[in-house]
This record gives structure tokens, C-alpha cells and sequence, in this order.
């Protein structure tokens, strides 16, 4: 387990889900400033597809998935509480930046009224996506 947030973030944006708990528990100021202490954030089609391998597996909910897509689409978590929120840099591999934006925004739609579900086959097309 990562005992500082800059450790945190880098887990987080290669793909360890599992850590989220840590973001929400934070400070958004403190993140902030630990965005800054580490190298750059950037997510990787390895990565995501790492994410999507371990919910297929089961080790991820739902909830728990799009809960990351949304912490590394938008660079904050829903749980940052009422003040203005700077979001934090991530940056998407741009050899990869279509495929991976495509993606997390389907992702960061899981359990909406519309769109919320991803069947077997579209996450089987996801994952072919990123290993070409």
C-alpha cells in the first residue's frame, strides 16, 4: 500500500482501481499538490486495459470502475467536496489518446439510467481495441 498520494495517483492512473478508497478519504488541495510532486500522470492503453481485464475477472464492480473513469477523465473525485475544484493533470498517452478517450467516457457512463450497462461483447471490443 502507498503511504504518500503522489504514489497513490501514479497507482491509480496505472490502472489500480483498489486505491480510489485513498482519493475519496482525501483532501482535493492535498492531491492537487501531490500531482505536482510526482512525475507525470499520464494513462496508458496497458493500463486500461488492465482495469477492464480485472472487472471482466470480477475483481471490480461496476461502481467501482466508473468511479475510476470519472477520477481520470475529470482529474477529480464526486466526493471533493462544495469548493471550486482544480482538477489534477492526466494526461492520455497520445499515441493511444483516441481509443483511451472513447473508452472512458463509456466507462465513466456505467450505471446511468441510459447507456449504463456494457454488455460482455462491447467490453470483449474494448479490450481488442486496446491491445492493437
Amino acid at each position: 500500500m502507498p503511504t504518500n498520494l503522489s504514489e497513490v495517483l501514479r497507482q491509480i492512473v496505472a490502472g489500480d482501481v483498489s486505491q480510489l478508497a485513498t482519493v475519496r478519504a482525501s483532501n482535493h488541495a492535498d492531491l492537487v499538490e501531490a500531482s505536482r510532486q510526482g512525475p507525470k500522470l499520464q494513462l496508458t492503453k496497458q493500463a486500461l486495459a488492465q482495469v477492464l481485464s480485472a472487472w471482466k475477472r470480477g475483481d471490480f464492480s461496476d461502481k467501482e470502475v466508473q468511479e475510476w473513469a470519472s477520477f481520470v477523465r475529470r482529474g477529480y473525485a464526486k466526493s471533493s467536496g462544495a469548493q471550486p475544484i482544480r482538477p489534477i493533470d492526466i494526461q492520455y498517452d497520445p499515441l493511444s489518446e483516441d481509443v483511451i478517450v472513447e473508452i472512458i467516457s463509456r466507462l465513466d457512463e456505467l450505471g446511468d439510467t441510459i447507456d449504463g450497462t456494457i454488455s460482455e461483447a462491447e467490453l470483449k471490443k474494448m479490450l481488442q481495441l486496446l491491445v492493437h
